[in-house]
């Protein structure tokens, strides 16, 4: 068992704060319902916290290479023609903080495929909802089952 004085949590959160980036984004509001239905398709007790884990286990795989970065260009096309934004649309603003090593994944992401961050996001949300809501993936919605079980 270990013991942390009282007046060492201070400088324990200070110091795991600074541990943290953020990741942030306004984007149309069906791209933060295309998450969250994911998210629920994955299993319906999740909490929105776990759509922080679906989206930064997908940057963190594209950034890898597990899964092709030409996958978010094609996937940002398509997103183009058939999400075309319009003015006043609703808009809400996704916003966590993430580790080092997935915000310079999502550094690495911009580089390499050119895409602005919203960009990014987008693409990868849109993978999300291909790769759960579209039936074709029953091991890897397995998969997300049990990593949300563990993440609860």
């Amino acid at each position: 068992m270990v013991a942390i004085p009282a007046q060492s949590t201070p400088a324990i959160r200070e110091a795991r704060s600074k541990a943290t980036r953020p990741l942030e984004a306004n984007l149309p509001a069906v791209y933060i319902d295309m998450l969250d239905l994911a998210a629920y398709s994955v299993d319906a007790n999740s909490t929105t916290d776990f759509r922080k884990t679906l989206l930064t286990l997908y940057l963190h795989r594209f950034a890898c290479g597990e899964y092709p970065k030409e996958a978010l260009v094609a996937a940002h096309e398509v997103l183009k023609t058939q999400y075309e934004e319009r003015r006043g649309a609703a808009r809400r603003r996704l916003s966590m903080k993430v580790t080092p090593v997935i915000a310079s994944d999502v550094q690495t992401l911009i580089d390499e495929t050119a895409l602005s961050q919203t960009e990014l996001l987008k693409s990868v949300i849109y993978r999300i909802q291909s790769d759960v809501l579209g039936g074709k993936k029953p091991r890897l919605v397995r998969e997300l089952s049990t990593l949300s079980a563990i993440s609860a």
